[in-house]
């Protein structure tokens, strides 16, 4: 079973146009596909800023052969060093 981890840290740069001080959230579109690509690479919000991340599949495989998690690691982690634990987690949804 193939299952792709992506991670992002929450300093990346993508622009976003909320205006700070209301409750209105960001919404943010991540597609991943069959081919293991995911069309946005980066995604950077001011901290307190509300978003709404959708994950979305646009491939042809069923989640059993193609899966996507996705994680936010806080700033710091070591993202080879969380990919190694995640490797380890497949009966946890592979999060370490």
């Amino acid at each position: 079973m193939n299952i792709i981890i992506l991670f992002l840290s929450a300093f990346l740069s993508f622009s976003t146009a909320t205006n700070p001080g209301t409750n209105v959230a960001t919404e943010i579109t991540v597609e991943a596909n069959d081919r293991m690509q995911f069309d946005t690479k980066e995604i950077s919000v001011k901290a307190g800023e509300k978003i709404t991340l959708t994950l979305k599949h646009v491939g042809k495989l069923p989640k059993q052969a193609m899966g996507h998690n996705w994680v936010l690691l806080k700033e710091g982690v070591v993202v080879k060093d969380f990919a190694m634990e995640a490797m380890k987690a497949k009966d946890n949804d592979y999060l370490p």
